[in-house]
């Protein structure tokens, strides 16, 4: 259920699931199995829809699993922007700040979400990318619902304060929608990993819908963490 909303972004019911995933079951059967997941917390029936969506415990029902088979999460993602292209030309420290725009674009183009990076030991900005692109995700065609994530952004103490709390985490720190603790990010989901030595000279996150493709997320900022660990 989780693997087809995070694609369609349509609410996903029983007779779906049987047509596109040979499950072997009857649509009756798979209905009474989403029905257990919503009576559990895992999963919702919006009342426009007889289909169900994933909710915040049943993405980190998802995401555990990700993490506790770290196979699948071995691959390297290629960027193959522009942007990281042009990026990785760059070796002096005075291109620095030119290198961290390289990177956030190729984040944002990978996973379509906002970019966020952060590294007090060269600059005192928190540079960000992406806005065009999370407003291009279908739970946002209307705007306004991106408008407290815009609010922190305006707000360079909160940003630092969020980012902040990444700082010499180990791994890469998953938030999901209400584990988030500022409500203005009760609607989306936070995948951000400090680096360097001691992992205190900076965090690179992105910030998108809680309908998010974790695996590709967490490779994308991991492997984001290393290059900049690296250069």
């Amino acid at each position: 259920m989780v693997d087809e909303y995070i694609v369609s972004a349509v609410p996903v019911g029983s007779n779906t699931l049987v047509e596109r995933y040979a499950l072997g079951y009857s649509s009756a059967t798979v209905r009474n199995e989403l029905m257990g997941l919503e009576e559990a917390g895992y999963a919702l029936s919006p009342h426009t829809s007889a289909g169900r969506i994933p909710t915040d415990a049943g993405y980190r029902i998802v995401v555990n699993s990700l993490l506790l088979n770290p196979t699948s999460l071995r691959s390297t993602p290629d960027f193959g922007t522009p942007g990281y292209r042009q990026w990785s030309l760059f070796s002096s420290e005075q291109y620095m700040e030119t290198r961290h725009w390289g990177m956030l674009l190729s984040l944002s183009s990978f996973t379509g979400c906002l970019a966020l990076l952060w590294a007090p030991t060269m600059s005192k900005t928190i540079f960000h990318r992406g806005i065009p692109a999370l407003l291009e995700q279908p739970e946002f065609k209307d705007a306004r619902l991106v408008l407290p994530l815009l609010q922190l952004l305006e707000n360079h103490t909160d940003v630092l304060s969020l980012l902040a709390t990444v700082m010499r985490r180990p791994g890469v720190v998953i938030r999901i929608g209400g584990e988030n603790k500022d409500s203005q990010l009760s609607a989306f989901s936070l995948i951000a990993s400090s680096y360097g030595k001691d992992r205190t000279d900076g965090v690179v996150a992105v910030v998108g819908p809680t309908r998010l493709d974790y695996r590709r997320a967490i490779l994308a900022v991991s492997t984001a963490s290393k290059i900049l660990e690296t250069n």
